[in-house]
């Protein structure tokens, strides 16, 4: 099963994992890396290499919450390795098809369906919706 790593500003990420076990029960191989004020990179670093080091082999999906900020400046070092993928702008529909997909997907297909299914997330509600219930 591929791990995933939500490494998000502020508890931001442990709260999406939250809502997501509300909605499809708890999960394993699901982590949060959360950034404060006042961490710096190397401690973050640190916090991700002590996690994929402790599941050596494993495949990861790391999830961040904004592209060219910290979270993904920490996941850098990691790129190069064949068994990690990093997608940033996550959001809980993001995280759920992450969730319900990586047991029967590849890495890098579940990376693509994850993206694909966070950009379909997001709509703009009035103009689709709210249209039809005028009377």
């Amino acid at each position: 099963m591929i791990k995933i790593v939500v490494i998000t500003h502020g508890n931001f990420g442990q709260e999406l994992i939250s809502s997501a076990e509300m909605i499809v029960g708890k999960q394993e191989e699901l982590v949060a890396i959360s950034i404060g004020a006042s961490d710096r990179l190397i401690d973050l670093e640190q916090a991700l290499e002590k996690i994929m080091g402790n599941s050596a082999g494993k495949d990861f999906l790391i999830l961040t919450d904004m592209a060219g900020g910290s979270t993904c400046q920490v996941c850098l070092p990691f790129c190069q390795s064949p068994n990690v993928a990093v997608v940033s702008g996550v959001n809980l529909y993001m995280l759920l098809s992450a969730l319900n997909n990586r047991s029967h997907r590849p890495l890098a297909e579940l990376a693509e369906k994850v993206i694909g299914d966070g950009k379909r997330s997001i709509e703009d509600i009035k103009s689709r919706f709210c249209n039809y219930l005028k009377k």
